[in-house]
């Protein structure tokens, strides 16, 4: 008897600019465009800025996506939420699926969206919008970095 074995593979791929998607590994997150400076917020100012995800054209099995954050620094008064969106932009945000506070604990794992495989091309991305609001107990003079990771997993 003999037995033959193989596994698929799996590539989840992001974008900042709705074009040009590229895997971001641990520790090389790709920055987001925040249409206004993030490091000088201020009270009751809000922003926000786009992202899309999707597999690569190697994937061959659809995928369960999940998001955390991670934070380093804490600010009072700065939180934030994450919409999915039809395109890629902020417009028509309705529910957030993910939300949190910079207050230096990590999320837990969220289920966010279900990605599928393309079929000869990479599959259909996930538009995604952050929003990041400050609220008027504002802290001032601090800083905070705040990575959300996602996780593909098969379905």
């Amino acid at each position: 008897a003999e037995g033959i074995f193989g596994t698929g593979a799996f590539d989840l791929e992001g974008s900042a600019t709705g074009i040009g998607y590229s895997s971001h590994t641990e520790g090389n997150a790709v920055d987001l465009s925040f249409p206004l400076d993030a490091s000088e917020i201020s009270a009751d100012q809000t922003i926000q800025a786009p992202f899309a995800v999707r597999l690569s054209e190697a994937t061959t099995e659809n995928a369960n996506v999940t998001m955390a954050a991670e934070f380093v620094g804490s600010i009072n008064g700065l939180s934030y939420e994450v919409y999915k969106t039809e395109s890629f932009g902020c417009v028509g945000l309705t529910t957030p699926f993910a939300s949190g506070a910079f207050d230096g604990i990590p999320t837990s794992e969220v289920q966010a969206f279900t990605l599928d495989q393309g079929t000869t091309s990479a599959g259909p991305e996930q538009n995604l919008c952050f929003v990041v609001k400050a609220d008027a107990s504002l802290q001032q003079g601090a800083n905070s970095t705040v990575i959300w990771q996602f996780e593909a997993r098969q379905q």
